[in-house]
């Protein structure tokens, strides 16, 4: 299994942005003319950078990249693709996770090397009707999908949750899982902030895959008002 290293101009086709993806087990495949190979074979002179400790992923090279991929419906959610993984982006491309989508024993994501991951945060906590603080990233997308007036955050799991301090000027909703470091992750972030807490059977991202964006922001909107 490889991962994705850089984008560069492909020789093979005439290219007006870079189409051809390099990975770090030095082959390239072109997203444009679709020619795959070994970066030995290429004319281009090109490092392959080795992702040691010290490295520090270009993010915007990686997003130039990730914004030619093809999209299409996984978890619910219109993401993109390649051969190798699916893309969870943050807003304005500021960070994303890649799952791997056939794993083989590797672990399920790979993040940005060398960068600390931000809160996902969709809308503006204090122009919008309520704010949604919610354990998950993947979650936090399938409610900004189904409740899109909302500003709506995920610091990431519910460890980092109940570590979690937000302050808005419109009501909060904290959001997780019904299960116990969900349920602890909540309130803790409750102390921080003064809000309610919506426990859920089945995840966000589960309600918006089997019974669809509807039955998810009827649960939320309930949960919010009642």
């Amino acid at each position: 299994m490889s991962n994705f290293v850089s984008l560069e101009y492909c020789e093979f086709h005439e290219d007006d942005s870079p189409s051809m993806a390099i990975y770090d087990d030095e082959h390239y495949h072109c997203f444009g003319c679709d020619k795959t190979g070994q970066v030995a074979d290429l004319k281009l002179d090109i490092t392959i950078k080795k992702r040691e400790e010290n490295y520090v992923e270009d993010i915007k090279q990686t997003f130039t990249y990730i914004n030619t991929l093809p999209t299409k419906s996984i978890r619910g959610l219109e993401l993109p693709y390649d051969d190798v993984y699916y893309y969870l982006t943050w807003p304005n491309d500021t960070y994303y996770l890649a799952r791997f989508i056939d794993p083989q024993g590797r672990g399920k994501y790979r993040c940005p090397t060398g960068h600390k991951r931000p809160t996902f945060l969709t809308g503006t906590p204090n122009s919008t009707v309520g704010a949604i603080i919610v354990e998950g990233e993947f979650n936090a997308a399938s409610l900004a999908l189904a409740l899109p007036e909302f500003a709506i955050g995920s610091p990431g799991s519910a460890t980092e949750l109940g570590k979690f301090t937000f302050r808005s000027e419109v009501p909060i909703l904290i959001v997780a899982d019904a299960d116990k470091p969900g349920a602890i992750g909540a309130i803790k972030c409750k102390s921080y902030t003064d809000a309610k807490i919506h426990l859920m059977d089945r995840d966000a991202n589960n309600v918006l895959v089997t019974q669809g964006k509807g039955t998810l922001r009827d649960e939320i909107i309930k949960a919010f008002y009642g």
